[in-house]
């Protein structure tokens, strides 16, 4: 991972889990590719091993880092280890990436970046691509109101 040079318009870091055929995976790439292309610095941290090609293309001033902290990738005890570190090494990436905001994309990575970057002084916007209502998780939703009230911005 190269340290992003500083664009004219300013640096951006995306959190999202992969780049898969989803919704929210096409509106993020989207996005980063057109303020790419309007000169921005977009760095893009995805949780899975960068192994598999993203589904949807992105542009090549997008700088992907995969921080290999996907669930499935290892034994149970690489698992547990995973889900432990994950905060740290998420936040360990966002500082390197130097941003001047962060955007998180789905409910898990808004939760996950909000709790990474406390105490940075970073900005994170956060973009929820569910219906609150249809939230089947007492804890995921629990966390959504302990933390979503420390993003700059909820899309």
């Amino acid at each position: 991972m190269s340290q992003p040079e500083r664009a004219s318009r300013g640096r951006l870091t995306f959190v999202i889990h992969q780049i898969s055929a989803g919704g929210a995976e096409r509106v993020l790439t989207l996005l980063a590719n057109e303020l790419c292309k309007k000169g921005w610095s977009v760095t893009l941290l995805t949780f899975d091993s960068g192994s598999e090609p993203a589904f949807f293309e992105l542009h090549s001033g997008v700088q992907h880092w995969p921080l290999s902290l996907m669930r499935g990738q290892g034994g149970c005890w690489k698992a547990i280890k995973v889900h432990f570190l994950r905060p740290w090494v998420l936040r360990r990436a966002i500082r390197k990436s130097r941003p001047d905001a962060v955007i998180a994309f789905l409910e898990r990575m808004n939760i996950l970046t909000l709790m990474a970057t406390i105490g940075l002084k970073i900005p994170v916007i956060v973009s929820e691509r569910n219906h609150p209502a249809f939230n089947t998780s007492k804890f995921l939703s629990l966390s959504r109101q302990a933390v979503y009230k420390m993003s700059a911005c909820l899309v």
